[in-house]
């Protein structure tokens, strides 16, 4: 005889509990994700641009803004790979 029963036998806590646990396991400190730290990301950030940016279906008011994302990525790049020299720095005293 087949009897229906939930498939979910713990309690709502209990559900919780686990699902945050679950959650703080998996999230990432955003200076790294999936293998990759933030440079790498900017880094395939423009590369991702400069492609769209060298495609020949696009409006020279678009490109100009492409051109101005890429610019501004480099920026934050060099900004955060001084912090990160600076850091290194001060941690080698």
């Amino acid at each position: 005889m087949l009897v229906l029963v939930d498939a979910e036998r713990r309690t709502r806590t209990e559900r919780r509990l686990t699902a945050g646990r679950r959650v703080a396991a998996e999230r990432r400190s955003g200076v790294e994700r999936r293998g990759q730290t933030v440079s790498d990301h900017i880094r395939n950030a423009q590369q991702r641009i400069a492609h769209v940016a060298e495609s020949a279906h696009l409006a020279d008011e678009l490109r100009g803004d492409l051109d101005r994302a890429w610019f501004r990525l480099r920026l934050a790049l060099d900004q955060l790979e001084e912090a990160g020299a600076s850091r290194a720095d001060r941690a080698s005293r």
